[in-house]
């Protein structure tokens, strides 16, 4: 009987142990090929997820590069554009602006040397522009050829204070001369301007040829004071000057502003 069973193997315990076992071998080999598969598959999905992250972000830059450089562009259009209008305007006003300056020489009414320097003359004006001139005053002051250059950038700056509104005190207590409160040139129109200047200062004695440096200045249409600045000297020697000679223009301090 014992020979039997053994020779029916299907009947043996042991038999069906080792089947069970192959069985779950097979299953677990399975299982973890089909886990394998899953484990690559989200491997691939994890690297194109990264890829895609990274494509993103490289995106991102270069769409801020792009946004930052189309900005820039943009301002300096802008910039470019207020140039151009700020030129537009520039032009504008030179071309519409008053022009003031001298219509012809200036001819000294009264002119003497000693005791000291004294000098009386109308300074011939003429707008050359196209629009008003507002407040129009003018002035000369007598220097040397030593002092023409240190006093040139000051030549403006009395009439410039009557022209901006600021009178100086000086200018205010009885018995001084008064300056005028200015002329209204249209275009084309002239004027003349009654003026009366010396120095003490000078040694008469020592000045060859006397040099006037003078300033025209006057409010414009556009809200803004201009300026001309003007020089002129006597022809010879000072002191041979004759009434009725004309003053000639010096070869500097001649401009407009």
């Amino acid at each position: 009987m014992t020979g039997d069973r053994n020779t029916k193997w299907g009947h043996n315990p042991d038999t069906w142990m080792v089947v069970l076992t192959g069985l779950l071998m097979l299953i677990g080999i399975g299982t973890a090929w089909i886990f394998y598969r899953q484990f690559r598959e989200m491997s691939n999905q994890t690297g194109i997820l990264n890829t895609q992250a990274q494509q993103a972000a490289a995106d991102s830059v270069e769409s801020s590069k792009k946004t930052e450089r189309q900005l820039a562009i943009a301002q300096e259009q802008v910039k470019t554009a207020q140039s151009s209008i700020e030129a537009i305007r520039h032009s504008l006003e030179v071309q519409q602006r008053a022009w003031v300056g001298l219509s012809r020489p200036i001819v000294p009414t009264s002119f003497q040397l000693t005791p000291k320097i004294s000098v009386q003359a109308e300074i011939p004006l003429k707008n050359f522009g196209r629009s008003p001139a507002m407040k129009v005053l003018a002035g000369m002051m007598p220097v040397t050829n030593k002092e023409i250059h240190e006093r040139a950038p000051r030549a403006c700056e009395l009439i410039l204070n009557f022209v901006n509104g600021t009178i100086p005190k000086n200018q205010l207590r009885p018995g001084e001369p008064q300056l005028r409160r200015g002329l209204i040139l249209n275009p084309d129109e002239e004027g003349t301007f009654r003026i009366a200047t010396g120095n003490d200062t000078i040694d008469p004695n020592s000045a060859d040829t006397l040099y006037f440096l003078g300033c025209i200045a006057y409010r414009d249409q556009f809200g803004h004071t201009r300026t001309t600045r003007f020089c002129v000297e006597t022809p010879w020697l000072a002191k041979d000057f004759k009434l009725g000679q004309a003053l000639t223009s010096c070869s500097i301090y001649n401009d407009a502003k």
